[in-house]
């Protein structure tokens, strides 16, 4: 997939490049040599076209009287009345006026001549190989990167597919199952821990997302502003999570009044502890009955 985009793009930027060393000719022209002969040869119509070719040859009118003819690689004859100061080698644009064939050769009128340091500087409109060529080259590159997209997006379809069920699973061991530790986890989903770890942090970003409808739609909201430690490899839970707005605003609300309100201090009294009360004893010696607080009997003085 990589090799095809990587083609891809490689042809795209080509073609730019190419389109855009098209487009920055200095000059643009109908015909060059080859293309206007074909053109000459067809029967089409040329008056009012121009012409980019080099100068294989010129010569002047004949005793001063008649045209001055340039000629190019074909040996068509570029003829005026004017002396268009060109020498042999020159490259030159012209607009054609007329033309007559003569001796297996053309002869053509011409006017508006331009002298142009290189015919690489010109772009040709009717360049018919370079056209063909150009159209099957933007055509392969359109085909190949159009292709490369739909490939690109079948792939990455599945591969989101894979990775949305991969978070379903762990989401369900968390929120159903009450699983905490990431090796738990590892065990029934069958996803290493690192690859828990990784998913986890970005269902946390996203469960913290101010957007409840995104966090409703993804059934994540559990998530919010959890922590993942990874000394202990668990996960800790925000007890507040999912609590809802009118949550937060009761919350809110109770602080507010425990700050104006507080909770007064009841002095409360020391419990006393009564001591339990001894019965009352019979002196083994008289017989007599004697409070419990006596040591001594008090009919025959005996000792308790």
């Amino acid at each position: 997939m990589k090799k095809t985009l990587l083609l891809a793009i490689g042809l795209i930027f080509l073609g730019i490049f190419s389109a855009c060393n098209h487009s920055n000719a200095t000059y643009k022209v109908d015909y060059n040599t080859n293309s206007f002969e074909n053109a000459l040869e067809n029967n089409k119509k040329v008056s009012g076209k121009t012409v980019a070719f080099t100068v294989t040859n010129e010569k002047p009118p004949l005793l001063g009287l008649g045209d001055y003819d340039l000629q190019d690689v074909n040996k068509n004859n570029f003829r005026s009345k004017s002396n268009p100061n060109i020498t042999q080698g020159d490259s030159v644009i012209v607009k054609v006026t007329s033309v007559s064939k003569s001796l297996g050769h053309y002869k053509i009128s011409y006017s508006n001549l331009t002298k142009i340091n290189d015919l690489s500087d010109v772009a040709v409109k009717e360049n018919n190989i370079g056209s063909f060529i150009g159209e099957i080259f933007f055509g392969i590159v359109g085909f190949a990167f159009f292709v490369s997209i739909i490939i690109f997006a079948v792939i990455q379809g599945k591969k989101q597919n894979i990775i949305q069920k991969k978070k379903d699973d762990i989401l369900s061991c968390i929120s159903a199952s009450g699983i905490r530790e990431l090796k738990e986890i590892s065990k029934v989903t069958g996803l290493q821990v690192y690859e828990i770890e990784k998913l986890l942090t970005d269902m946390i970003k996203m469960a913290s997302l101010a957007n409840s409808k995104v966090n409703q739609s993804l059934n994540i909201r559990i998530l919010k502003n959890a922590q993942i430690d990874h000394i202990n490899d668990i996960i800790i839970l925000d007890k507040h999570a999912t609590d809802t707005k009118l949550d937060k605003i009761a919350t809110a609300a109770n602080s507010i009044l425990d700050r104006f309100n507080p909770k007064q201090n009841i002095k409360t009294k020391p419990l006393t502890v009564k001591p339990e009360k001894l019965p009352d004893w019979v002196c083994e010696y008289c017989n007599s009955s004697n409070k419990a607080e006596s040591e001594k009997c008090s009919q025959c003085s005996a000792k308790r």
